[in-house]
């Protein structure tokens, strides 16, 4: 379980882990640099807590390595192990199914569920999250933070890569992919995750991040996936806004209709998009009122994520390190 300032969140992940039946003797719990007690609060249920030193970077894939590895250490013959952020609740029989799969199935090497938002009600933000979370069945190209993994094949592997600031389980899966393993999304309640995403500036740094990973993940690995997020943001944000806002400026200024057309033609392109994306909305049983500003922050993400692109390609120009880029408010612990 990995972990930064989580608060009441970790206190209601450790609780979920308990009463699963996990003994905190198999729990190993790794901390990136918190100030709010979350050393102390893990320290009451699990056996072992790990701080992360700040030598370098924080960032999941550093985290997971580091509680894998241990976990390896501590106990040779194990087979499985459950990774879970520390924002999540565990549901109770997961870990069951997952490892009846894995038992059964030797082809398999990462099983994972169906991860829910806690309060996707409390703001459009964590609505979308849920959303998101509702990942197609069966075998699938990558999983989540969330999941069971065949400790071979993480092995084999070498685990995940640390330079990664996002994107690291895609581009993990990719290459557990490449060792004729398969990854198997089941259909089962797994974890419920608590974003919190209150406020627009937390989910534009969401965004922003994922269009961070899109670029540095394909850049170096040559994820598909990646390379269509990072496609998309691109379209949308130069093609469809920037040149069509530049030619209708030219044509005001130079007075040129044929300008004014190509630009407001390809600048059309976002409300025809926006009303496609609400009609699909509809059509999957989501009310208009909720369809429309969903369908606007999808939208708007093309352009957050576009940003996230750009300061990735800035800071490797400028030969700078990023650090953790985190969307969440950093609450304090009172007590759980």
């Amino acid at each position: 379980m990995i972990g930064r300032n989580e608060g009441e969140r970790l206190g209601r992940c450790l609780a979920s882990l308990e009463k699963c039946g996990l003994p905190p003797t198999r729990i190993i719990y790794v901390d990136s640099g918190s100030s709010d007690g979350s050393e102390a609060l893990a320290s009451r249920f699990t056996a072992e807590t790990i701080r992360l030193s700040l030598d370098r970077p924080f960032c999941a894939s550093r985290g997971r390595n580091a509680g894998w590895r241990r976990a390896f250490e501590r106990w040779p013959s194990l087979k499985h192990i459950l990774f879970i952020d520390g924002d999540c609740e565990l549901v109770d029989g997961f870990i069951e199914d997952a490892t009846c799969i894995l038992l059964d199935r030797h082809e398999v090497a990462v099983v994972c569920g169906r991860r829910r938002e806690r309060t996707p009600e409390a703001s459009m933000y964590n609505r979308i999250c849920d959303l998101e979370w509702n990942t197609p069945i069966g075998e699938a190209n990558a999983c989540g933070g969330d999941s069971v993994i065949r400790l071979s094949s993480l092995r084999e592997t070498g685990g995940f890569n640390e330079k990664l600031m996002a994107g690291e389980e895609p581009e993990l899966c990719q290459r557990i992919r490449a060792s004729a393993y398969k990854i198997l999304r089941i259909d089962r309640e797994m974890t419920v995750h608590d974003a919190n995403i209150l406020r627009f500036a937390q989910w534009w740094k969401r965004q922003s991040r994922t269009g961070f990973g899109s670029i540095e993940v394909y850049v170096h690995f040559k994820v598909p996936e990646f390379f269509r997020i990072m496609l998309r943001a691109i379209v949308w944000s130069v093609a469809f806004l920037t040149i069509p806002i530049v030619l209708i400026l030219f044509g005001i200024l130079a007075h040129s209709n044929s300008s004014l057309i190509a630009g407001g033609l390809l600048l059309s392109l976002w409300p025809i998009q926006w009303i496609r994306l609400v009609h699909k909305s509809v059509q999957a049983g989501i009310p208009l009122a909720r369809s429309a500003p969903i369908a606007a922050l999808t939208m708007l993400a093309k352009l957050a994520e576009f940003q996230g692109q750009l300061r990735w390609l800035i800071g490797r120009l400028l030969g700078r390190k990023v650090g953790n880029i985190d969307y969440k408010t950093l609450p304090i612990l009172n007590s759980v």
